[in-house]
């Protein structure tokens, strides 16, 4: 498409830059955060998640931003949400999960890290249940993988601390890469759920994170500028 008709659109500068940028890897970007001053089980939690999609892809990143961390039970174990792809909604399904990665680290019974390593295969599992999708660590077998927040770990107690069922665990961020012929460049994300701790049921609902509607907006001006230049 000539620049001239580019302008003629009377877009501003600064959004057709970011949708330039945006274009190649992703049609839209959904994020959502715990409300503030959020509990789940009478402990405070504070996890942040962001959804990257394109056709055919999404990458989910989870984040577990709670300092000073006591409990497993602040610790993230699991995302339910709702993928709209057109008119119907997406039901994942175990093989979707193509990878999930992150830094995984022991804590032992004096809250020190012991062992760090970047694994790109946790213990987490995609799945879908009642019209939602989600990523679940509590699928069975021991609960190892849940995301716990940043360190210090010198206030953990013993649900932490050397607990060998619990340990490792992956350290502040996971990343999910989703591979689903049924994502759409489309596609939106709604009704998201995080849970937390090793039990299930001690979910909060998160919400869209301010800006978050913006980013969708220059993600569909890339996707159209995209499409008038092909």
């Amino acid at each position: 498409m000539p620049i001239w008709k580019i302008k003629a659109m009377r877009v501003p500068a600064l959004i057709l830059f970011l949708a330039f940028s945006a274009a190649p890897a992703f049609a839209s970007t959904f994020s959502f955060v715990t409300p503030s001053n959020s509990l789940a089980a009478g402990s405070a939690v504070d996890a942040q998640a962001k959804f990257q999609v394109s056709a055919g892809l999404m990458y989910v990143t989870l984040v577990n931003v709670e300092s000073g961390i006591t409990s497993v039970g602040q610790n993230i174990s699991s995302i339910f949400f709702t993928v709209n792809s057109g008119a119907s909604v997406l039901s994942l399904s175990p093989s979707d999960l193509a990878a999930s990665s992150g830094t995984e680290v022991s804590i032992d019974s004096s809250g020190t890290v012991t062992g760090s390593q970047t694994v790109s295969s946790t213990h987490w599992k995609a799945g879908s249940s009642s019209g939602q999708s989600y990523l679940n660590d509590l699928s069975g077998g021991q609960p190892v993988d849940t995301i716990i927040g940043p360190p210090s770990y010198a206030t953990v107690n013993s649900s932490i601390a050397g607990n060998a069922p619990h340990n490792p665990f992956v350290q502040q961020q996971a990343v999910f890469t989703i591979r689903n012929p049924g994502l759409l460049a489309t596609s939106t994300i709604s009704s998201v759920s995080i849970g937390f701790g090793t039990a299930a049921g001690n979910a909060v609902r998160a919400i869209p994170e301010p800006g978050g509607l913006a980013l969708l907006g220059i993600g569909l001006i890339a996707l159209f500028i995209k499409r008038s230049k092909s």
